[in-house]
């Protein structure tokens, strides 16, 4: 898949997105608060010349080899940047690394947005879906010219995993 990723954005580098410079007008924002630390680090992951879908899958390998998945992280000081202290910390779960993700492709001058939602389990009846709160995730989608909106997710995550517990489906 990143093979014909870096293809596709080799092809869609030679054509014009209309959309793209709204797009980057709400996607590249960051808080003026934002630590340089977040930004250094950012840096120092994309030293070599990349195309902005390497970069973000530079980012995406960094967070997942790097960090590590806790659904009990430590809390972070009210005073402290949410980003900066999970990329201190390197513990967290699907939110810390989504915001991470998107903060770290916006340093990276790629547009991002943070999106949550719910997984979808089948169940042994047909049509039927488990869906709850143990289901919820949130992850990142980047921004290609002249491609769209990508999903980018360090966690790899899907509704099998292994953290979820599904509660007992009940016929109403």
């Amino acid at each position: 898949v990143a093979e014909e990723m870096v293809l596709l954005e080799s092809y869609a580098m030679k054509t014009r997105d209309r959309r793209y410079r709204e797009i980057a007008s709400q996607y590249l924002q960051l808080p003026d608060t934002l630590p340089s630390s977040v930004r250094k680090l950012t840096n120092s992951l994309l030293e070599e010349e990349m195309t902005p879908y390497q970069k973000a899958c530079a980012i995406a390998d960094w967070l997942e080899e790097n960090c590590s998945y806790s659904l009990t992280p430590e809390e972070p000081p009210a005073d402290r940047d949410f980003v900066e202290w999970f990329l201190e910390t390197r513990e967290g779960y699907c939110t810390y690394y989504a915001s991470a993700m998107t903060v770290m492709a916006r340093c990276a001058g790629i547009p991002a947005r943070y999106v949550s939602g719910f997984g979808l389990r089948e169940t042994e009846l047909k049509d039927w879906y488990y869906v709850s709160e143990a289901t919820g995730h949130a992850w990142a989608e980047l921004y290609f010219s002249g491609i769209g909106w990508v999903t980018f997710d360090a966690l790899g995550w899907s509704t099998e995993n292994k953290n979820l517990r599904p509660e007992p489906l009940v016929r109403q």
